[in-house]
C-alpha cells in the first residue's frame, strides 16, 4: 500500500470500496497500522508548525505595529519573541486537541468499516433441520447435497447438511476428510465449517479438505476455482488459488502455511489409492486405522520415529503390513481388528 493512497484516505478522498481496502490493509499487520498512524500524525500536524522569524524580521514587524523605536527595539523584540513563542505554544494546544479529534474520528471510521467487514465475514448459521452423514472407518461414501453439489467422504468422516439450503448461503459441517465438487453460483456461497475451527467459503470449485479432530492440522488443497478460508477465532480471510495447499496448525491465531503443490497426492484417496510420501509413522498409523477400520498398537516407541513411503491400490491390510515389514524392519501381528507393531 503506497503512502499516496494512505494520505488520500486520511484526507477523505477515497471511495467506500477504496476505504475498505485500506482498512483491511491496516488490520492485516501491526506494522501496517503503525505506518498508517505515523502518516496520520504527519498529515494532521503538517500545517501547525509556525515559520521561524529572524530577529530583524521581528523588529520590523513590531515597529510596523507601533512598538518602541530603534534604540530599544531590539531588546523589546527579543522580549516579545519570547512572549510570542509562549502564545504560539498555548495556541498549539487546542490545535493539537483538534488534531487528536481528527485522528480519533478517522480511527472510529476504521473501527466502523472493520466491524462491517467482520460482520460480512461471520459464517452464517444454518437453522433448517439437518441430516448427519457418517462414513465408518474402512469405507468411503458419496453424498449429493440439496443444490446438486457432490462430496466424497473419506473413512471415519461425518458431514452435516440441511434438508434444503437457505436462500442466502449454503452451510455444511465436516469432521474428517472430504473431496468437494461445488455447483457454481457466485451469489450463493457455500460455507464448509470444519471441526478444526476453520471455515471454507466457496462459490463453485473442486477442493479437498482434511480436518480430522485428532489430527494436529487442517489441510485444504484446491484443485480448481477459488476459495476463501476463514479462521473462525479471528475472522481473518485467506485466499487460495488452484494448485495451492493451505495448512492451519491448531486453532490459535498463528497464520496458516500456504504453498504450491502437486494436488494428486492429496486427492489420491478418493480413487482408492493409499499413498504415503515420506510420511511420519504417527500419521501412517492413523491413516491405516481409518483406511482399514482397525486399531493399531505400537509396542516399540522407536517405530514412531520412522518415515514410510509407498503406494497401494486395492491391497489388503496384510499386504500393506508385509511391505512395511520388508522396508522398515517392523514386525506385525493381527488379532481380529487389533494390529500390533513391534521391531524385528
Amino acid at each position: 500500500m503506497n503512502d499516496d493512497i494512505l494520505i488520500r484516505y486520511i484526507q477523505g478522498k477515497l471511495s467506500e470500496a477504496e476505504r475498505e481496502a485500506v482498512v483491511a490493509w491496516i488490520e492485516e499487520d501491526p506494522a501496517n497500522r503503525a505506518r498508517f498512524e505515523r502518516l496520520q500524525l504527519d498529515d494532521t500536524f503538517s500545517g501547525l508548525q509556525l515559520p521561524e522569524l529572524s530577529e530583524e524580521e521581528a523588529v520590523e514587524r513590531l515597529a510596523a505595529a507601533g512598538w518602541p523605536g530603534e534604540a530599544s527595539g531590539r531588546r523589546v523584540a527579543v522580549r516579545w519573541l519570547r512572549i510570542l513563542t509562549r502564545v504560539a505554544a498555548i495556541l498549539l494546544i487546542p490545535l493539537a486537541v483538534a488534531g487528536a479529534l481528527v485522528i480519533g474520528k478517522k480511527n472510529a471510521e476504521i473501527a466502523r468499516l472493520n466491524t462491517a467487514m467482520t460482520a460480512e465475514r461471520v459464517v452464517p448459521i444454518q437453522e433448517d433441520a439437518s441430516w448427519l452423514y457418517t462414513v465408518n472407518s474402512g469405507v468411503k461414501g458419496d453424498v449429493t447435497l440439496p443444490d446438486g453439489s457432490r462430496v466424497r467422504l473419506n473413512s471415519a468422516s461425518t458431514l452435516r447438511c440441511p434438508d434444503r439450503f437457505a436462500a442466502e448461503s449454503r452451510v455444511v459441517e465436516l469432521s474428517g476428510e472430504g473431496f468437494f465438487e461445488v455447483v457454481g453460483n457466485p451469489d450463493w456461497p457455500m460455507y464448509v465449517k470444519t471441526a478444526k475451527g476453520v471455515t471454507v467459503k466457496v462459490t463453485g470449485t473442486k477442493f479437498n479438505v482434511s480436518a480430522y479432530e485428532n489430527d494436529t492440522a487442517m489441510k485444504l488443497t484446491l484443485v480448481e476455482g477459488n476459495v476463501t478460508v476463514i479462521h473462525d477465532a479471528t475472522d481473518r480471510q485467506y485466499a487460495v488459488r488452484p494448485n495451492e495447499e493451505m495448512v492451519f496448525y491448531g486453532q490459535d491465531k498463528a497464520a496458516p502455511v500456504k504453498k504450491e503443490v502437486d494436488v494428486q497426492p492429496a486427492i489420491a484417496w478418493k480413487d482408492g489409492i493409499l499413498l504415503f510420501e515420506n510420511m511420519p509413522m504417527p500419521e501412517v498409523v492413523k491413516r491405516l486405522e481409518r483406511w482399514y477400520g482397525v486399531f493399531i498398537t505400537v509396542q516399540d516407541p522407536s517405530i514412531m520415529a520412522m518415515n514410510f513411503t509407498a503406494s497401494f491400490e486395492s491391497e489388503s491390510l496384510s499386504q500393506v503390513l508385509q511391505l512395511l515389514r520388508i522396508t522398515s524392519q517392523i514386525d506385525y501381528r493381527i488379532d481380529g481388528r487389533q494390529v500390533f507393531l513391534s521391531r524385528k
